[in-house]
This record gives C-alpha cells, sequence and structure tokens, in this order.
C-alpha cells in the first residue's frame, strides 16, 4: 500500500492515519473557536453596526450546533480507533 493511499484515503482496513487523526483533532477543536466567535460577532455592545444580520446569526449557531453534534457523536468512533493503534491492535 503506498503512503498516498493510506494517509490520503479512507481505508478502513489501514485504521487511524496521520491525515484522519490531524482531522479528527481539528473537528473536535472547532465548535471551541465557534461559540466565542459567534458570542462577540452577535454582541451590539463589542461590535455595534457591524454584528452580524439575522440571517447569518441564525446559520452561524445552526451550524456550530450541527457540527458539535456530529463531534458528540462520531466522538466514541473516534476514541476506540485511537485506542487500538495505542493498544497496537
Amino acid at each position: 500500500m503506498s503512503v498516498e493511499k493510506g494517509v490520503f484515503q479512507q481505508n478502513p482496513d489501514y485504521g487511524l492515519t496521520p491525515f484522519r487523526s490531524s482531522q479528527v483533532v481539528l473537528a473536535l477543536q472547532l465548535p471551541f473557536a465557534m461559540f466565542p466567535l459567534l458570542h462577540f460577532t452577535c454582541s451590539r455592545k463589542r461590535m455595534g453596526t457591524w454584528r452580524n444580520g439575522w440571517l447569518l446569526i441564525i446559520a452561524g449557531w445552526a451550524s456550530a450546533l450541527v457540527i458539535t453534534a456530529m463531534d458528540i457523536w462520531g466522538l466514541p468512533d473516534s476514541l476506540k480507533s485511537a485506542w487500538q493503534v495505542i493498544m497496537g491492535g
């Protein structure tokens, strides 16, 4: 198996690749950036006239909630794969 195939393609037989594990970490960190960003950019006190419009507020909070829900839903599989790599299985 070539390195490109193992790292850049989804191959369930290959397990947790460096590329896939980096994407897991990035996905888990995204809500920690999105929620404060949305909180501050939706504030009339902090942003004044440049605050987000209603459509952007609704779309931003909805996407943050969906991403967080997907992270929570996928977390057990990620932890299972990571544990298999740690244990050498």
